[in-house]
Order: C-alpha cells, then sequence, then structure tokens
C-alpha cells in the first residue's frame, strides 16, 4: 500500500517517485469527489496506471467520498480499454457519501471489505460473512 503523502521521500522529482510507485502497484483507489476534475495530477496518475494496465480500467477502485458520480468521476476512469476497443464504463464505486467527516469515515468502517474485495478478487458477501464470524469469535480462545 502506497500512500504519496506518506511514503515520498524529499525527491528532486516527485513523477519518478510516483511513476515507480504506480508501476509496483497491482490496484489504484482513487479518492473521487467534486474537486476531482479539477486535479491535473490525480488525472494524470490515472492515466499513466491505465497506461500500465493496457488502457483497462479493472484495477482502478474508485471511492466516491462527495458529489454526484456524474460530477465526480473524471474521464479517466470512465473510458476504458476493453477486448483492445475504447469503450464507456459506468465504474462500481465504494459509496462513502456523508454528512459530516465523522459519518464519512463511519461509513468507510463498515464499507472497506468492498475495497478488500476487489483487491482479493473475490465476493463481497463472503467477506462480510467471514468478518462477522471474526466479531462474533473476537476474544473466544481455545486452550
Amino acid at each position: 500500500c502506497f500512500r504519496d503523502e506518506e511514503e515520498l521521500p524529499a525527491s528532486k522529482d516527485l513523477n519518478d517517485d510516483i511513476h515507480t510507485a504506480l508501476e509496483q502497484s497491482e490496484f489504484l483507489v482513487v479518492i473521487c469527489s467534486k474537486d476531482l476534475k479539477d486535479s491535473l495530477w490525480c488525472k494524470e496518475e490515472i492515466q499513466y496506471f491505465k497506461f500500465l494496465h493496457g488502457g483497462s480500467t479493472d484495477n482502478i477502485v474508485p471511492v466516491l467520498i462527495n458529489g454526484e458520480p456524474e460530477s465526480s468521476f473524471v474521464d479517466e476512469i470512465i473510458n476504458s480499454v476493453k477486448n483492445d476497443k475504447e469503450c464507456t464504463v459506468e465504474p462500481l464505486a465504494t459509496d462513502i457519501r456523508a454528512d459530516s467527516v465523522k459519518k464519512t469515515i463511519s461509513l468507510l468502517k463498515t464499507r472497506y471489505l468492498k475495497i478488500i474485495a476487489r483487491f482479493l478478487n473475490c465476493d463481497y458477501d463472503d467477506l462480510v460473512r467471514r468478518e462477522h464470524r471474526r466479531k462474533r469469535n473476537r476474544g473466544f480462545r481455545r486452550f
């Protein structure tokens, strides 16, 4: 897991460091908000990640934090390449929109399994059931 604000060293060229991190990443989590369209750097990171993955958006995991999808998803997430053809896709985002930051964080605590399911390429419901079992058995120790 690479987070640019915490992982990047002091460098004369952040672009190279970000490219290296993207090259080593299997997935890209994009925080989608109405401000994303104004972020040249974020869009360039998405474009480079797509370039590394043949133009596909399959390994891009959008997380919607505010705004409506139409105003929060950039073209770089909506336009993909499937079977060597360009197409428009409807991203399936993890929606954590709420009225306050506190409520957004609370939603993330319950919906993070949707993101993890994408990483693991497994069924979301299986992870939910497994998490319920883990919470139920927490504190239970076998001797």
